[in-house]
């Protein structure tokens, strides 16, 4: 009986023991299972810092509508483009022009842009951009000379209203420019108009010039698939020609985005869109008027923390000096990175 007893108890223990073990190994699961929840929620919150989203569409952010989101990012951006078929007219005896050469103009351009999210409504922002243009032979460096600016933007944004679709941001902007140009044709011929050297006439010119201005941002998410980004920039003030009074210069830009991942995943992106920029011609004196724009991005969007695509653009130059219209056409790489 005492034998019976005995293991009757032992027995009741080793029941017990197993339970315990299944106790705590059960809880080690649930202990592992919640703190793995807790790390993938930590995760997902640091996931929040990601590319512009409202609605569920992913935007395909791009240079020329900007971004109306507070959020931190950085961007840097290099292109090269050309426009064809400059006509160099030479004037006959009765002066009446022939236009016998023809040459091309080619651009380059490389960009920063760093933005600092305050709060959840304020965001500011640096940019820098170095731009260059010149002639393929004698005869365009002779006409359009080189041309040569830095530009350093610092900027304020505020958000103004947020819905589940859309986002309206506004800005404030500070230029601060400087500009090198070459410019044998206008030297030429102010020497011609002037009959002589007068001392503001210069072959070489530099300047620093300044403007301020604003101008609101707009995004849209008429879909998972589709969004719509809008930009109107204002700004009032010097350009690189010491001669010319202080100006209104404006940016207008429009864009539609698709976000295929949203649809087939895919992880690709387009945007197309127009852009009118009197900006330019305030740096560059052998641009007249404003500069149109039709630009298309293709971009890939697997990363929620980083974009990185290429734009192609076709760009409408009104040229000064000759009274021409010259077409052209760049590619630009962008790269996008949010923490």
């Amino acid at each position: 009986m005492m034998v019976d007893n005995n293991k009757i108890v032992q027995d009741r223990i080793d029941k017990k023991f197993k339970s315990i073990i299944k106790i705590f190994i059960i809880s080690v699961v649930l202990l592992v299972n919640y703190a793995s929840a807790q790390e993938s929620k930590f995760l997902l919150n640091e996931k929040e810092v990601e590319l512009p989203v409202l609605h569920n569409h992913k935007f395909i952010v791009n240079n020329h509508t900007r971004s109306p989101f507070i959020k931190t990012y950085f961007n840097n951006a290099l292109g090269y483009g050309q426009a064809l078929d400059l006509q160099v007219p030479i004037h006959d005896i009765e002066g009446e022009p022939i236009y016998g050469l023809r040459g091309n103009l080619y651009f380059t351009m490389l960009s920063f842009e760093y933005q600092y999210a305050v709060n959840k409504w304020l965001a500011v922002w640096i940019g820098f951009d170095l731009t260059s243009r010149m002639g393929d032979g004698i005869q365009t460096l002779l006409a359009q000379g080189i041309n040569a600016t830095t530009d350093l933007e610092l900027g304020w944004m505020f958000k103004l209203m947020k819905t589940n679709r859309t986002i309206l941001s506004g800005t404030i902007n500070l230029w601060n420019n400087s500009g090198t140009i070459i410019n044998i044709y206008d030297f030429i011929q102010r020497i011609i108009d002037e009959r002589g050297l007068s001392p503001d006439n210069r072959l070489i010119t530099t300047r620093n010039f300044i403007q301020l201005g604003g101008g609101l941002r707009f995004a849209w998410a008429a879909s998972d698939l589709i969004g719509v980004n809008l930009l109107t920039e204002f700004a009032y003030g010097e350009v690189i020609d010491r001669r010319e009074k202080n100006e209104l210069f404006y940016n207008l830009a429009g864009s539609i985005d698709i976000d295929l991942n949203s649809l087939v995943q895919v992880p690709i992106g387009f945007s197309i869109g127009l852009q009118m920029n009197s900006f330019i011609a305030g740096s560059d004196t052998s641009v007249k008027n404003k500069i149109g724009f039709i630009f298309f991005k293709t971009a890939y969007t697997a990363e929620n923390d980083f974009l990185i695509g290429v734009d192609l653009i076709w760009r409408r130059i009104p040229m000064n000096q000759l009274d021409q219209t010259l077409y052209g056409g760049s590619a630009v790489l962008n790269v996008d990175y949010y923490f």
